[in-house]
């Protein structure tokens, strides 16, 4: 689960479900932005076809960010320049946002794998097969 709100779209986790969400042990993966972009720009496909879509959800975010900002990723959309979109989306607006929560609602609890990148899938999932085998073994 990655650090969201009870809501998803229009509807709300219940309660219960969201409290032992939010009091559970984490994971944790500490993965470099820029290789953490390079993934999104290949796995949204779908969303870069579109680019009018695309710009229509940065306009929304508009009341969040300076206008250079906004300028600036609308000149990646432009340019189609995916991996660079994704990269200042994620350094000046959705890392702000899941560390402000993290930071409220994390209390410590879980282990952080670091990962040097997303290129080896397999290894990733056995670090994190790791992690979790561990903390299985504390609790």
């Amino acid at each position: 689960m990655e650090a969201e709100s009870s809501r998803v779209g229009d509807l709300s986790v219940p309660r219960s479900v969201w409290k032992a969400l939010i009091t559970a042990p984490r994971l944790h993966l500490d993965v470099p932005v820029d290789e953490r972009a390079r993934y999104i720009a290949r796995g949204y496909g779908d969303i870069a076809a579109d680019p009018a879509q695309l710009a229509a959800i940065i306009e929304r975010l508009r009341p969040l960010h300076p206008a250079a900002r906004i300028g600036d990723w609308f000149e990646r959309i432009d340019a189609q320049d995916w991996e660079s979109l994704a990269l200042g989306l994620m350094r000046d607006h959705y890392d702000p946002r899941y560390n402000s929560h993290r930071a409220r609602h994390d209390e410590g609890r879980g282990a952080t794998v670091a990962l040097g990148g997303l290129g080896d899938l397999d290894a990733a999932t056995d670090a994190v097969e790791a992690a979790l085998a561990a903390m299985a073994r504390r609790s």
